[in-house]
C-alpha cells in the first residue's frame, strides 16, 4: 500500500503533535483528572448561580460548583458541592457569599478565609452561607421607606395647617419672652457695672474674713487652751460682782 506525500505529511504530523504531548504530560505531572478535594455550602437562596461557576478563595479563583441541589427539611436549603484544588486551604470559620462579577451579572461563590489557628477544614465539610441583601429587597424596603415618608409628612403638614394660628402666638409669645430675657440681662449687666467697685470690695472683704477665720483656727488647733482661757476671762466679772454685793 502507497502513501502519498500528503498522507506521509499529515501522519508525520499527528505523530510529532503526539510525541509533544505525551512529553508535556510526563514532564509537567499534568493529569487529566486535577487533585481536589469537595465541600458543601448550604444557603437559603443563591440569586440564580449555577452549575460550574467559579469558587474564589480571598479573590483567588480556586474551584468550581460541580453540583447544585436542595436539602428539603422545616426550613428549605440549596447545597452547593464545590470541587477545589488540593493545594487550597480553608480555615475553620471561613464565610462563603454569592457574588455578582463584572457587568454581566455572573454569580460565583466567594470564600473569605477568617484569622482562625483551629486549622483547616476537612474535605466533606459544611458551611452555612450567608446571603447578601438582594437589589430588589433593598429596592422594596425604599419604596416602602419612602411611602411611610410621604404619609409623615402629610401628617405633619395636616397639623401645621389646622394649628398655625397658635403657632403664631406660640411664636409670639417666644419672641415677647426673648426681649424680656434680653432687657433683663441688659438691666442685669448694668447693675452689675455700676456697683462693680462695691462688688469688689464685698468680695475682698469675704476673700479677708475667710482667711482670718482660716488663721483662727490654726491658731486654736495649735492651742486649744485658748478656748478654756476665754471662758474663763467671760465668768471673772461675774465673780467679781458677787463680792461687791457681798
Amino acid at each position: 500500500m502507497k502513501f502519498t506525500n500528503e498522507a506521509k505529511i499529515g501522519i508525520l504530523v499527528v505523530a510529532v503533535f503526539v510525541i509533544l504531548g505525551f512529553l508535556t504530560w510526563n514532564t509537567g505531572g499534568y493529569s487529566f483528572v486535577p487533585d481536589g478535594y469537595e465541600i458543601k455550602v448550604q444557603f437559603s437562596d443563591v440569586q440564580g448561580l449555577s452549575k460550574n461557576a467559579p469558587v474564589t478563595l480571598n479573590g483567588l479563583e480556586e474551584g468550581r460548583v460541580k453540583d447544585v441541589s436542595i436539602i428539603y427539611g422545616e426550613i428549605p436549603q440549596i447545597q452547593l458541592t464545590l470541587w477545589l484544588k488540593s493545594e487550597a486551604k480553608i480555615p475553620k470559620g471561613a464565610k462563603a457569599y454569592v457574588r455578582t462579577m463584572g457587568f454581566m451579572g455572573e454569580k460565583f461563590i466567594a470564600i473569605e478565609m477568617a484569622d482562625s489557628k483551629e486549622g483547616f477544614l476537612p474535605p466533606g465539610s459544611i458551611i452555612v452561607g450567608e446571603v447578601p441583601a438582594s437589589m430588589e429587597k433593598v429596592l422594596v424596603q425604599s419604596e416602602s421607606m419612602a411611602k411611610n415618608l410621604t404619609v409623615i409628612t402629610e401628617e405633619i403638614r395636616g397639623h401645621l395647617q389646622n394649628n398655625h394660628d397658635e403657632i403664631d402666638e406660640m411664636i409670639k409669645g417666644l419672641h415677647v419672652t426673648s426681649k424680656n430675657l434680653s432687657s433683663i440681662t441688659t438691666s442685669i449687666n448694668e447693675r452689675l457695672v455700676v456697683n462693680s467697685k462695691y462688688i469688689d470690695e464685698m468680695v475682698s472683704h469675704l476673700n479677708a474674713t475667710s482667711s482670718n477665720f482660716e488663721e483662727m483656727s490654726y491658731d486654736l488647733k495649735l492651742n486649744p487652751w485658748k478656748l478654756l482661757y476665754k471662758e474663763r476671762a467671760k465668768k471673772a466679772p461675774k465673780s467679781a460682782a458677787k463680792m461687791e454685793i457681798q
